[in-house]
């Protein structure tokens, strides 16, 4: 085979993609065609024939910490096309895709599966369905690692096979070189001193919206139109008549009962529960209220912060 850029590869055997789960969203599917074997990847017997003129097979990494706001996928979907990018200016083909939707690396307690899964073929040396691995791609190492405990796990995975290759947005590295390995540390170090200077800053950023009174639930409260600042009419009335059937009296389940008779569904359109009702109408924003994580926010003379948008009921109440 001449020693020339593939182009048309031939497409991977069937069956090496993760499957598709017949109710998954369209978020979802779109994250379950990035990961795997790409649709372009050559199959097995035609990368190593690849390989033996020159080309390395690789795994690419993608991850974005947070989706929640947007959940079409597009950070990770943009660092697949962006990592194929950077694999063909290094002679590399990626021949299968690791993805972490929606995962913190700085966070001790976020599991990353594909993080995970791509340690194993490191260690192993070969992807699940056998291809070699060669090296891995990253648009940058942030991506991979924020502190540095899971730095060393990465490099040590890395280098458990002679002569593999690193590239990202930044160029190609060697990561057996103990310089490289101390850079790696401090830029882990560096990754983690800023994740913590961006946790503080978020912290203040609430604190800042909270004493202003401003609203910055994720979804639109019940009761509260899109904007959740104005009341919705008939959504409002139903809080406000729970309200009034407890003080005078009702128990919770039949206020519950009330709830599911309005007509008006939950924000999420599942039927009415209790503990539905009783975080609703326990919240101190049917009053005017603004909490920040579960306390009541107080200005400088210790009064409760009034919010921005229009109380369904009274403080009395």
């Amino acid at each position: 085979m001449a020693e020339c850029e593939p182009s048309g590869l031939s497409k991977s055997p069937t069956g090496t993609r993760t499957k598709r789960r017949g109710q998954a969203s369209g978020l979802d599917l779109l994250v379950d065609n990035l990961r795997g074997v790409p649709a372009d990847a050559p199959a097995v017997p035609e990368a190593l024939a690849l390989r033996d003129v020159g080309w390395r097979l690789v795994v690419a990494y993608c991850r974005i910490s947070n989706d929640r706001h947007r959940k079409d996928g597009h950070g990770v979907a943009d660092q697949a096309q962006h990592c194929a990018r950077i694999a063909a200016r290094h002679r590399m083909i990626i021949v299968h895709r690791y993805v972490d939707n929606d995962k913190s690396a700085s966070k001790a307690s976020v599991q990353r599966p594909d993080f995970d899964a791509m340690l194993k073929a490191l260690r192993d040396g070969v992807s699940a369905i056998g291809y070699p691995v060669d090296g891995v791609v990253c648009v940058s190492d942030d991506r991979l690692y924020r502190d540095i405990r899971t730095q060393q796990r990465f490099r040590e995975c890395f280098i458990a096979h002679p002569s593999r290759a690193y590239a990202d947005d930044f160029g190609s590295h060697d990561l057996y070189d103990e310089g490289a390995a101390q850079r790696g540390l401090l830029g882990a170090a560096a990754a983690r001193a800023e994740s913590a200077k961006q946790q503080h800053r978020a912290r203040l950023n609430h604190r800042s919206r909270a004493e202003r009174g401003e609203p910055v639930a994720s979804r639109r409260p019940f009761g509260w139109n899109a904007d959740r600042l104005t009341l919705h009419a008939g959504e409002s009335e139903v809080v406000r008549r729970g309200v009034q059937s407890l003080l005078a009296g009702e128990t919770l389940t039949a206020v519950t009962r009330d709830f599911a008779a309005s007509g008006y569904p939950t924000w999420l359109g599942n039927p009415w529960q209790r503990q539905t009702v009783k975080q609703i109408l326990r919240n101190p924003r049917i009053c005017g209220y603004r909490k920040l994580h579960g306390v009541l926010v107080r200005d400088g003379d210790g009064r409760p912060v009034l919010g921005q948008w229009e109380p369904i009921v009274s403080p009395e109440e």
